[in-house]
C-alpha cells in the first residue's frame, strides 16, 4: 500500500507527501472547508505568490453551485491578473468535469492510507435510508436499506434536497438520487434478501 503523509495544511489546501511525489488537495473538494467568497478574497488579498498559488489550488473545487461567489471571486483576480483569472475559470470542476488520472491515483491511494489509519469521519447527513460521513477522501454512505423495496423514490429525495441547509448533504442525497446503487449494501454486508 502507499503511504502518505501530511506534510503542510492551511485553512484551504493539504499538501500531501505521496509515493509520486508532493500533492496540493483542495479542502474545498470535500467541503472540508465551508466555502466563503469574503473569506476566500480576504486569504486571496493578504497572501504572497506561493500562498495565491495555493488558492489558486484550493478554487479548482469552488462549490460549482455558488455562482455568484465564483464570478465575485474570478472579477477580482482578473482586476489583478486577468491570464491567472482565466486559468482558475478554465480549471473549475463542474459536474461535467472528470478527476484527471493523476487526482484518481491521489485519492485512491489516500482512501487506502486513512482507512489504514482509521481516520476518523464526520457525519454530514442522515436520514432512514443511509448515513453520510466524510474526511479527506471524500464520501461514505452507511446504507441502511436492507431491502429494494425500501428504497428512497425521486420525490422523496427531492424533498430532503430542498430541505437540506448542507452543501455537502445535498450533493450527496443528489448523487443517491442519480446513482441509487450506492444504498446496495458493501460486499460482506447484508444482502437484499430474495434476491
Amino acid at each position: 500500500m502507499a503511504t502518505y503523509q501530511l506534510i503542510r495544511e492551511t485553512p484551504w489546501i493539504k499538501e500531501w507527501n505521496t509515493p509520486w511525489g508532493a500533492y496540493l488537495d483542495s479542502k474545498l473538494r470535500w467541503l472540508g472547508v465551508e466555502p466563503s467568497a469574503d473569506a476566500f478574497l480576504a486569504a486571496w488579498k493578504a497572501g504572497n505568490a506561493p500562498e495565491k498559488f495555493d488558492l489558486e489550488e484550493a478554487f479548482a473545487f469552488y462549490p460549482y453551485e455558488l455562482e455568484e461567489d465564483i464570478e465575485y471571486i474570478l472579477n477580482y483576480v482578473a482586476a489583478e491578473d486577468e491570464g491567472r483569472a482565466r486559468r482558475m475559470r478554465a480549471r473549475l470542476f463542474t459536474p461535467e468535469s472528470h478527476l484527471t488520472a493523476e487526482q484518481q491515483r491521489f485519492l485512491t491511494g489516500l482512501g487506502e492510507h486513512l482507512e489504514t489509519t482509521a481516520s476518523p469521519m464526520r457525519l454530514v447527513g442522515d436520514n432512514k435510508w443511509f448515513a453520510a460521513f466524510a474526511n479527506d477522501a471524500g464520501f461514505h454512505i452507511d446504507s441502511r436499506i436492507d431491502s429494494p423495496f425500501h428504497a428512497p423514490t425521486d420525490e422523496e429525495l427531492d424533498l430532503h434536497i430542498a430541505a437540506s441547509l448542507s452543501l455537502a448533504y445535498r450533493r450527496i442525497l443528489q448523487t443517491v438520487k442519480v446513482n441509487k446503487w450506492l444504498l446496495d449494501p458493501r460486499p460482506g454486508e447484508r444482502a437484499f434478501p430474495g434476491l
